[in-house]
């Protein structure tokens, strides 16, 4: 029998439905019985609950529940205590939960696990990790230069104080743990690890930080194909074609285009599990319509815009040819260099002798400070400058369709 983790908090009832896509993934490619043994609390609602268990029933596997605000309520007020700041972060409480597998999957006699993330997808035989050999090593996992193709942030507070060594940091997405030998090297893990994250707040990665404080010298170090990031994987991919490899899609990895081999295996597995529905596809109608009321009224306003003023440019040195073709740039209209010495000065004082009649087409890396800084000095947007980057398409260097909002509300 294998054994499978997921720790799931979900706090818009939206989260689940990766858990369960991520489940279907290892049981299209997994002929051996599972058990998948889920930590959760009571953000779990009873509609994803029956859905989970549609999944395993579907594929005849088991599930099992374990509700830890119940089980064990004074590890998670001693977390909230010692962290106040969890429920503020990127992270999820949820991610904590695999810290108390050792308390509570040791109780149920289950002794070694596999431990993933929600935003794992698995495109091989879970068995082959599985059935690797820890020895003596509490636990397996993928380091984070392997997991990344050399591409990981190197300026985590455990590396650069040297609790960590950069080559032995490793990713905590996929673990393959030897839970007596855990428990064994640190009894009081999760206690242990909190008050460790409480003293050293500058740690940003939470329980995988606690759990390369204590292990980072004695894990086994598993093929990179065990735990291998999209975001990275995308950059040296030889052929449009998937390895049999388990994916992190760590970061906003997913999106509506069918040609990224990637996302076409996200919702090859979605598909195959309740959450994609008759309302999903209502739910996609209603977005795509959406995004096109919504550009069909900036054309609207733009061309209201332009009937009373003249067009300028703020555009940085290194794409100033290719915008002169993309807008048409003519002789005559304004351009001033984002980079030239000045520039943002220039551009308010050119603001200001243009007097309303004039709207700037703003081209920067960062947009966000020079936002800022013509809102303070009375200029409007949509009425004296607009972020040109909302008027290329994306293969121009335009703003991406960030569908992946619109997916984790599905």
């Amino acid at each position: 029998m294998i054994h499978i983790s997921y720790g799931l908090h979900d706090r818009d009832g939206h989260y689940t439905k990766f858990v369960g896509t991520s489940m279907t993934s290892i049981f299209e490619n997994t002929r051996e019985p599972i058990t998948v043994h889920i930590l959760h609390d009571q953000t779990l609602t009873p509609d994803n609950r029956d859905k989970l268990n549609y999944v395993v029933g579907k594929y005849n596997q088991r599930i099992k529940f374990y509700n830890v605000a119940q089980l064990m309520p004074e590890r998670l007020k001693f977390l909230t205590e010692r962290i106040p700041q969890i429920f503020q972060g990127r992270f999820s409480i949820g991610t904590f939960y695999r810290l108390l597998m050792t308390e509570l999957l040791l109780k149920h006699d289950v002794r070694r696990v596999i431990y993933l993330d929600a935003d794992i997808l698995v495109n091989l035989d879970i068995a082959d990790l599985w059935f690797t050999r820890l020895d003596d090593h509490p636990l397996g996992a993928v380091s984070e230069i392997d997991a990344t193709s050399g591409h990981m942030v190197e300026n985590k507070h455990i590396i650069t104080t040297g609790r960590v060594k950069n080559e032995d940091y490793f990713n905590a997405g996929v673990l393959l743990l030897d839970l007596d030998a855990v428990n064994r090297a640190v009894p009081n893990l999760f206690t242990e690890g909190v008050q460790f994250l409480a003293d050293n707040p500058k740690c940003e990665c939470f329980d995988q930080d606690i759990l390369n404080n204590y292990f980072s010298t004695t894990y086994l170090k598993l093929p990179g194909k065990f735990d291998c990031f999209v975001q990275a994987d995308r950059i040296f991919m030889k052929s449009n074609k998937l390895e049999r490899y388990v994916y992190h899609y760590a970061g906003q990895e997913i999106d509506f285009d069918m040609k990224n081999v990637y996302s076409k295996f996200f919702f090859d597995n979605f598909m195959k599990t309740p959450w994609f529905s008759t309302e999903t596809i209502g739910q996609l109608y209603d977005y795509l319509k959406r995004a096109n009321l919504q550009m069909r009224t900036t054309l609207q306003q733009m061309s209201s815009i332009l009937t009373k003023r003249r067009r300028a440019f703020f555009i940085e040195t290194q794409v100033i040819y290719a915008m002169k073709k993309f807008f048409i740039i003519e002789d005559g209209e304004e351009l001033i260099d984002a980079k030239q010495s000045g520039a943002v000065e220039k551009l308010i004082k050119a603001m200001r002798a243009a007097q309303g009649k004039k709207i700037y087409f703003l081209l920067v890396t960062n947009i966000k400070p020079l936002h800022d800084r013509l809102s303070a000095e009375g200029f409007k947007y949509g009425a004296d400058y607009v972020n040109a980057r909302n008027f290329l398409a994306e293969a121009q260097g335009g703003t991406p369709m960030n569908s992946y909002e619109f997916i984790k509300k599905m």
